[in-house]
């Protein structure tokens, strides 16, 4: 009779009635329970059909039946009628009749997630790690793990054991190393953090993200631990992975300067000229490599050489003359010093040092140099253009 009933939808209310009564009569009348449930949706009767869920699961014999319905019934509280308690109670009741079904841990969690209760939350997410199989989706859950523990909870500790376990499976996975850098930059733990920025140098292939790690390892040895020298070991090695780092180099030249290792630094300024493709750059690092070997190596006959190098670059810059000039004339390197001059005459626009500049240049052979015969030629060029 129910199911004539049911044949005509403005009956269906009926219908219910008798299939409800069978299922009194009957508990375990599967066809009466499936026909009330299809009824009762049909209807929109969303708080009996959660009801029936609930019959269904207490009265089946198969686990999985039972797990699907409270399953079901959670869905409908949370989606239809709003009650998140009963339908986190549905879940959980789900959950402990198939405790490694990985979707019902997941809508799990996230009732917890939004029912504030985090403690829970971590617990359902500790059990999905245990049932995935995936490594990378397994370290996506120890990450949310670490952040939940850090930002929720506010135990940074505990954090760091879920963060330390994703780093296990991936020490190279970025957000973990960021969040777990910051947890061991707050607390201090510099030892931690050089052991976990080498763990992430050793296990990438990537070449410019080996120098980053090596970058920071020695800025942690440089700023907190005040070692100096490991901190030059590690930004020499980040800037031998990648040699266009700009970090590295910057922090080497400042290393390399207070600890007064010009070798080292004119090396690096050195290093600097070849990897760079801008030339102001190159002009720059030359001149720095200039005054290294005038002022602390003693060497103006080497800076006479670097200062002639910028020429081959930007050929009319009177800077590098004006130090060419300058390094030739400490080093006693006269012959030097005159072809200085007369570069400068040759390509300086200021036409009234002309020639004030060959005339220095004829003083130099003659005194200097003692090469009369070159002096009188200097000074014939400055009588002809004195002439015009």
């Amino acid at each position: 009779r129910a199911r004539l009933l049911d044949a005509h939808r403005d009956q269906s209310g009926e219908s219910i009635e008798l299939y409800s009564e069978a299922l009194e009569a009957e508990p375990r009348s599967a066809s009466a329970l499936v026909a009330l449930k299809r009824l009762l949706h049909r209807q929109g009767r969303w708080r009996e059909l959660t009801a029936a869920l609930g019959r269904e699961a207490q009265t089946s014999t198969d686990p999985r039946v039972r797990a699907m319905a409270w399953y079901r019934a959670a869905s409908l509280e949370r989606d239809r009628l709003a009650d998140a308690d009963k339908a986190i109670a549905d879940l959980e009741r789900a959950s402990h009749e198939s405790p490694d079904d990985v979707m019902i841990l997941e809508q799990l969690a996230k009732a917890y997630d939004l029912a504030g209760k985090h403690a829970e939350r971590v617990a359902v997410l500790e059990r999905l790690v245990k049932h995935t199989k995936d490594s990378a989706s397994r370290v996506l859950l120890l990450h949310r793990l670490g952040q939940l523990v850090a930002e929720r909870i506010n135990d940074d500790a505990a954090a760091q054991v879920w963060y330390k376990r994703a780093l296990d499976e991936d020490a190279t996975h970025a957000p973990t190393l960021a969040a777990l850098g910051s947890s061991y930059t707050r607390r201090k733990e510099w030892e931690a953090l050089i052991a976990m920025h080498l763990a992430e140098a050793e296990a990438t292939k990537d070449a410019a993200r080996k120098a980053q790690a090596h970058a920071r390892v020695a800025d942690v040895f440089e700023v907190q631990r005040s070692n100096h020298a490991e901190a030059e070991k590690h930004y020499g090695r980040a800037l031998s992975l990648d040699p266009k780092h700009p970090g590295a180099f910057k922090a080497l030249t400042r290393l390399f300067a207070q600890s007064k290792k010009h070798r080292e630094l004119l090396e690096l300024y050195e290093r600097g000229v070849e990897t760079t493709d801008d030339a102001d750059t190159k002009i720059e690092y030359l001149f720095r490599i200039g005054r290294l070997h005038e002022d602390e190596l003693e060497s103006p006959g080497h800076a006479v050489a670097t200062y002639k190098r910028i020429l081959d670059i930007d050929g009319k810059h009177l800077g590098a003359i004006h130090a060419w000039q300058r390094a030739a004339e400490r080093a006693g390197r006269w012959k030097e010093l005159v072809s200085g001059l007369e570069a400068e005459a040759e390509r300086t626009t200021d036409k009234s040092q002309v020639v004030p500049l060959l005339h220095r240049a004829g003083e130099v052979m003659e005194h200097h140099v003692r090469d009369d015969e070159a002096a009188l030629e200097r000074y014939r060029k400055v009588l002809e253009k004195d002439r015009r």
